[in-house]
């Protein structure tokens, strides 16, 4: 846990007028100070779920595949639903509404509730402020946090909830000069040397997270600018290397000699199955197979370079990259890096299909794609799944925060290494410690985690159904680990959400108007990337991404969905700013 630097302060919280009475203005601000909402029921846990990319259309052609015509995902069970207004602004002209948000935008609006321009992460529009973010007030707060991921753990969303640059991209020392677009320069401000707090990689080890999965170790292995060759920034007078200041526990940063990396996610990638790819050379923490490295793993008396992931060991993280290892962890603070960027994902397309142009022949007539099915992607290999991450992840966090019920002072840093697995079972049967769900009174702080379903969103830029259905597949999964959850510790707030819309749509084939088409000389076909399904239930579904032809499909501007179960829930309403949604969870953990 750390000081908000110098964001702004957390304070009493009340939820915003209805939409209709309040300004964008106001919206592209840090949210500020009202009445105390004493009425809320108090969350002892607050779950957080973001399908990147989700909106009705790709959550309907995942739904139809993996469940049928008339089935539902778990969560579309859960008792509350919403829809939010996804609000964008100009960068140069924040007060200038854009209809169509990235996941930079609209992860700051989940984690900081701030509207901003796109590719900002956690910071404001224009004025390039730094917002506080509900990861950063619950640590403050003494709350036990997690994120869960598939993408890079640097990646925008997760980046939203614990860093703050001025562009997305800046994810790690050899990133900083990564701009928007080509319009907006990279992040001179936000260099260490210039004051700033860094890279977002560099950003993870002190913002406090206790626990942090998913891909993303290309820049963890990065070199920290400025640090001389072997030190460890942030190390006291006679610590050793990998000792959590504070704790008394040791961690000696030795390497297994099992290498991470991992790919980019597309259906193309080439990684062996069962292999998490040496590309960055990053060797997890195995004090049973020590080889006598160096922190930073360089071998001989030469000392290496600082690295991202040394300033990671420095502040006591252990870190994994297999799914073995992550079975066997019992301690956070915890950093699992399963692959070098965005994990592969679970399904491809038979025969690596995904939608294609339709080619027209000479003679005006459509040469249409054959149908497919969705299969397991082999390049996913023995990786843990988005489900095992988040059991995982529950598992750490709640017996982190039984462990430490009776006290809810914070403590300096993350989680005191030690917090001991097995004072709970796989799904989390901490004790609650909580007041009951009707009272006023203050929990024990608890944990707050994020998962997130990135490549929903990743595959429907590739035009890639079977992707994004495996997908959705995964973040149904990871939701029902935690409802099992739920319904042992009531006291837990539950939401699933979107960061933005997306191209994918459903679209009847053969068209409506084939007959009324040919009938003038027109063959009537889809338009854009087109690919027939063959669904286990024995129909086709056509599936459409028309967003763009030459280069990769764009977002889209719906409304998205927002699920709901638990205290808290009923402060959700029919149809809400997605920035609200860090209002609810603020109010429903009571921190003001």
């Amino acid at each position: 846990m750390r000081p908000l630097l110098a964001l702004i302060a957390a304070t009493a919280v009340s939820l915003p007028a209805p939409p209709s009475t309040h300004a964008l203005q106001a919206a592209t601000q840090p949210p500020s100070a009202g009445a105390s909402s004493d009425a809320a029921p108090r969350a002892r846990n607050v779950i957080l779920f973001i399908g990147d990319g989700v909106d009705d259309h790709q959550l309907a052609i995942g739904r139809n595949y993996l469940f049928g015509a008339g089935g539902a995902y778990s969560f579309e069970e859960m008792p509350v639903r919403s829809a939010l207004r996804v609000l964008t602004v100009d960068e140069d002209d924040p007060q200038r509404p854009l209809y169509v948000g990235d996941s930079a935008s609209g992860g700051t609006a989940l984690a900081a509730g701030v509207v901003t321009s796109m590719g900002r992460i956690s910071t404001t529009a224009g004025a390039d402020e730094d917002t506080p973010t509900i990861v950063e007030l619950a640590e403050e707060a003494g709350w036990t946090t997690g994120i869960v991921v598939t993408s890079s753990i640097t990646d925008a969303t997760p980046a939203s909830f614990y860093a703050h640059v001025a562009v997305r991209y800046c994810e790690g020392p050899d990133d900083m000069g990564g701009s928007m677009g080509g319009v907006r320069p990279g992040c001179p401000d936000d260099l260490a040397s210039a004051g700033g707090p860094g890279s977002i990689a560099e950003q993870l080890a002190p913002s406090g997270v206790d626990l942090a999965l998913g891909g993303g170790s290309t820049p963890f292995a990065e070199v920290v600018p400025g640090t001389p060759p072997g030190a460890v920034p942030g190390q006291t007078p006679g610590q050793t290397p990998g000792q959590t200041p504070g704790s008394g526990s040791y961690d000696d940063g030795t390497s297994s000699g099992q290498q991470n990396g991992g790919g980019a996610g597309a259906a193309g990638d080439e990684a062996e199955p069962g292999d998490a790819s040496a590309a960055s050379g990053i060797a997890s923490d195995d004090p049973g197979s020590s080889d006598g490295s160096t922190p930073s793993g360089a071998a001989g008396d030469e000392p290496a370079a600082t690295t991202v992931l040394d300033l990671a060991r420095a502040a006591g993280y252990r870190v994994v990259t297999d799914a073995e290892e992550l079975a066997a962890a019992t301690e956070l603070p915890l950093l699992g890096l399963f692959g070098a960027s965005t994990l592969p994902v679970e399904w491809i397309g038979e025969g690596g299909r995904s939608a294609r142009l339709i080619e027209i022949g000479e003679d005006g007539e459509p040469t249409i794609p054959e149908p497919f099915a969705c299969v397991d992607n082999p390049a996913f290999g023995s990786r843990p799944t988005l489900e095992a991450m988040t059991r995982k992840a529950i598992q750490l966090l709640a017996a982190a925060t039984s462990a430490s019920t009776g006290s809810t002072s914070a403590a300096a840093g993350p989680a005191s290494s030690g917090a001991a697995a097995s004072a709970t079972s796989a799904s989390g049967s901490a004790t609650s410690g909580s007041a009951s769900s009707g009272s006023d009174a203050l929990p024990t702080p608890g944990f707050f985690l994020m998962v997130e379903s990135a490549s929903i969103d990743k595959q429907a830029h590739a035009a890639n159904p079977c992707g994004q259905i495996g997908e959705l597949q995964a973040l149904d999964q990871a939701v029902q680990v935690a409802l099992e959850f739920q319904q042992r510790h009531p006291d837990t707030l539950i939401l699933v959400t979107s960061d933005h819309g997306h191209a994918g749509q459903i679209v009847p084939y053969p068209s409506l108007f084939e007959s009324l088409g040919r009938a003038q000389g027109l063959p009537q076909h889809p338009a854009g990337k087109f690919a027939r399904l063959s669904t286990p239930e024995g129909g086709e579904m056509a599936v459409t991404y028309g967003t763009n032809e030459r280069f990769i499909e764009e977002h889209t501007g719906p409304a998205v969905p927002l699920y709901a179960a638990g205290p808290g829930a009923e402060l959700v309403r029919p149809l809400m700013d997605q920035s609200e949604v860090f209002e609810v969870m603020k109010a429903a953990m009571g921190l003001e």
